[in-house]
């Protein structure tokens, strides 16, 4: 059994994927994953923003959606055990 979490690298967002109340996250994994990403506006919460959105199958380089977002307000990211 692996206990050890993936690394993750090479966080974007790639402008064409962005949009006002959406945006697709990209990054990549130096083995297997099934990426969660949890995200909202304030770290009030720690990292249960009410928001999370799952990668569908293990894979290395990893795409997530993320929607419901609020224009220009700052976006927090946490990695999740």
């Amino acid at each position: 059994m692996d206990n050890t979490a993936p690394i993750v690298s090479a966080i974007a967002v790639p402008s064409a994927n962005l949009r006002n109340t959406s945006a697709q996250i990209t990054f990549t994994t130096d083995e297997l994953a099934k990426a969660t990403v949890l995200y909202g506006t304030t770290y009030a919460t720690g990292c249960n923003y009410g928001n999370s959105q799952a990668a569908t199958s293990y894979v290395l380089s990893q795409s997530v959606y993320l929607s419901n977002l609020t224009p220009y307000r700052l976006l927090l990211l946490c990695k999740s055990d």
